[in-house]
């Protein structure tokens, strides 16, 4: 039983991490999209 707990728990936790890596890409995705839209505006 403990182990069980122990694997869905690294489960879990290997689960998050991901969607926490994912949510830090889109965050720079998003901040390159301000970036190159305010350079834009500038140029313009």
């Amino acid at each position: 039983m403990l182990c069980f707990h122990r694997e869905e728990m690294h489960k879990n936790a290997a689960f998050s991490s991901y969607s926490h890596t994912r949510r830090i890409t889109n965050l720079c995705f998003f901040m390159q999209l301000l970036h190159l839209n305010s350079y834009f505006f500038f140029v313009h």
